[in-house]
């Protein structure tokens, strides 16, 4: 669905979401997401007629349903606000006062956040006082989205199990998402049913652990697993470790981090049996622009120095996809098929390095991002060959890899750390009208078997196999009859198939 129909179709979601503003119509809507988002082509010396038909452009993508920016992106554009989708919270101590005061400010700028919880004593009371803030914050009636929180704990907290089982003893924890982050050696330990020690010193069977992890993943949905060992193994500034994850888990940040986030839908670039390659391309390498300018948009508007830091240093972009499921059934393909999953690791990497590329070209005209003066892996090591380069597909070759990562070496040019992620879309698909992310169509998801939601997250992010720089926001949907063990299965696979992160729901009723 066009983006021009929706004042006639989806005008719930564009109300409901408060994308809007009181008596704005869709196509103001899109005038003012335009507007905001190519305003500091200005401040790059853009000469006008270039910025003229770079938004004309842009705004001919949206509403050809070919792309479209991230919800947050859209609501907050022309506010004086953030254009970031998501973040971690940054350095502080919830112990002290004042801290709920930053935790506000970036609710007001409708943001979600990550915490870990792993360095305080009671994560669980820490839980159910954020939670309870955001609900009192949410009785005042001031947001325009929906308070989405992430709580993370390590597998070696002393109160993990407390963690685990949260929101079974305490269903009033809604405001949160909850992962235990795992590491390899903990799931080798459950594996072989052997103990860990705790960061108290107290001996537990892993194994018992990943049961509590499972059977209440079973019962409520909570928690799914992050493996923060694996995304920190590709993070290219790894003296910056990623301390936790937002609020849907696609990807590891520093603290304060965020994300400035668009989606490519590939459904639209397919006509009959051939595929637009070239309009995808040119369609990545606009909404990478459009999302660089979002970051320098947003520097002045972040609630807290540090997330104005990290962005200034890192200008990390989340280019991420919607419509494949609608691809693949208009190919006539089976979603948890090999030839499925071959072609949509053909379009995700023509994605990322599509967005590569254009990061590299704007590098040559706006500068490289501060990460890059330092130690990183793009310049220090051979970071896109090892990371890319060693699993090809049939659209970008190793060489083309090789030949892009000699380029950024060799000038140490690059505009963006990172560039893509696989998010959930969420409003932003039921805008264009497409099917979300990676997903399969919702009516088919809980028929696609565990594995095959796997093997596709595997061959699209996997550590050894992955075409895209971050993880993915992934559920695993299973029937009523699926068994703890079944549920445990999932977690199980999901570390032996090199995944960073995955979480399962169970039809309840």
């Amino acid at each position: 669905m066009a983006f021009n129909a929706l004042g006639m179709h989806r005008s719930d979601v564009l109300v409901t979401g408060r994308i809007l503003l009181p008596g704005e119509q869709p196509d103001e809507l899109l005038d003012r997401i335009v507007d905001t988002f190519f305003a500091p082509e200005v401040q790059f010396g853009t000469q006008s007629a270039v910025v003229h038909r770079l938004k004309a452009d842009f705004r001919d993508l949206i509403m050809s349903g070919a792309c479209i920016p991230g919800t947050p992106g859209m609501t907050n554009a022309g506010r004086q606000l953030p254009l970031s989708s998501c973040a971690v919270a940054p350095t502080l101590d919830l112990t002290q006062d004042g801290s709920l005061d930053i935790v506000r400010a970036y609710y007001q700028k409708n943001m979600g956040l990550g915490f870990n919880l792993s360095g305080y004593d009671d994560p669980v009371g820490h839980l159910l006082a954020l939670n309870k803030f955001c609900d009192k914050e949410t009785q005042t009636g001031q947001y325009q989205r929906y308070i989405g929180n992430m709580a993370m704990l390590s597998c070696f907290h002393p109160h993990v199990l407390r963690f685990i089982r949260a929101k079974k003893e305490h269903p009033e924890i809604t405001y949160f998402n909850l992962s235990v982050d795992v590491t390899e050696a903990f799931m080798e330990a459950a594996l072989s049913g052997t103990d860990i020690t705790l960061s108290d010193g107290t001996l537990v069977n892993a194994s018992d652990i990943l049961d509590e992890i499972a059977t209440s993943a079973w019962e409520t949905g909570d928690p799914g697993i992050v493996f923060l060992d694996r995304m920190n193994r590709d993070n290219p500034v790894s003296h910056l470790p990623y301390t936790s994850v937002p609020t849907c888990c696609e990807t590891g940040m520093v603290p304060g981090e965020t994300n400035q986030l668009g989606y490519i839908n590939v459904a639209h670039f397919l006509t009959g049996s051939t595929y637009n390659y070239g309009g995808l391309t040119s369609a990545v390498k606009l909404m990478t622009r459009a999302l660089d300018n979002a970051v320098q948009a947003s520097l002045n508007h972040f609630p807290h120095a540090e997330s104005r830091d990290v962005a200034q240093s890192k200008r990390r972009l989340g280019i991420g996809i919607c419509g494949l499921s609608d691809l693949l059934i208009l190919m006539g393909l089976n979603y948890d098929s090999d030839e499925s999953r071959s072609v949509a690791r053909d379009i995700l990497s023509a994605i990322n390095f599509g967005s590569k590329e254009a990061s590299f070209e704007l590098a040559s005209s706006r500068g490289s991002c501060g990460a890059m003066e330092g130690h990183n892996a793009y310049t220090d090591g051979r970071y896109l060959e090892d990371k890319f380069g060693l699993h090809p597909t049939a659209v970008i070759s190793a060489d083309d890899w090789t030949l892009l990562a000699e380029s950024i070496r060799q000038r140490r040019q690059l505009r963006n750390i990172l560039t893509t992620t696989l998010p959930p879309t969420g409003r932003s698909s039921l805008l264009l009208g497409v099917s979300p992310s990676l997903e399969p169509a919702l009516k088919t998801a809980h028929e696609v078997p565990s594995r095959g939601h796997l093997l596709m997250m595997r061959d699209l992010v996997g550590t050894d196999t992955g075409v895209f720089d971050e993880s993915a926001s992934k559920t695993v949907n299973m029937p009523r009859a699926a068994t703890v063990s079944d549920v445990r299965e999932v977690f199980v696979d999901s570390y032996k198939l090199g995944l960073k992160n995955i979480c399962v729901y169970r039809k309840t009723n």
